[in-house]
């Protein structure tokens, strides 16, 4: 929504408003979401051609994603690669330190909720970033680069937040 808003240069607030809210409903990852979970609330079952063409489709969606995003890094050459190193330090280290800290002052947090928390924060950076940094035609070498980056790293990152964090709450 947020980025709508900033995208939308037509006077008046109450415009970009407007106009946020119609492209973000009209975003398919905000429509097919919606869509989804209106369609499961209802109580009604698809078709069996339809549910496994949409498991199909799922499935290839991550890996066309990566595509293009490789597409983007071979175009890009890894440009702004001290921006990018910086990004991938915060999101890698500084984020999950942030959330163990906030943890600290819940000492009755249950050990399966810290550990996810904290997991979830030194994740790389999800594939998701890319698409919406094209779709908004913004930024799409950095956000390519700092997935690709995210992704090594974190082969490291995670296992010691992961052991890190299992030893400050113990899950037996």
């Amino acid at each position: 929504m947020l980025l709508e808003v900033a995208r939308n240069d037509s006077g008046g607030l109450a415009s970009a408003v407007r106009t946020a809210l119609v492209h973000t409903f009209k975003n398919p990852i905000i429509f097919g979401l919606l869509a989804g979970v209106a369609f499961s609330l209802s109580g009604l079952s698809l078709p069996g051609w339809i549910h496994r063409t949409t498991q199909i489709v799922g499935a290839a969606t991550p890996p066309v994603a990566l595509f293009a995003m490789g597409e983007a890094l071979v175009a890009a050459r890894l440009a702004h690669l001290g921006e990018i190193s910086m990004l991938a330090a915060i999101k890698l280290i500084v984020m999950p330190l942030i959330v163990i800290g906030m943890l600290q002052l819940f000492p009755n947090v249950d050990p399966k909720w810290a550990v996810s928390a904290v997991i979830l924060a030194a994740l790389s950076t999800a594939v998701l970033d890319y698409i919406v940094a094209t779709e908004y035609r913004d930024s799409v070498q950095e956000a390519s680069g700092l997935v690709l980056l995210t992704t090594i790293l974190s082969a490291v990152t995670l296992p010691v937040f992961v052991i890190w964090s299992l030893h400050m709450w113990p899950l037996s």
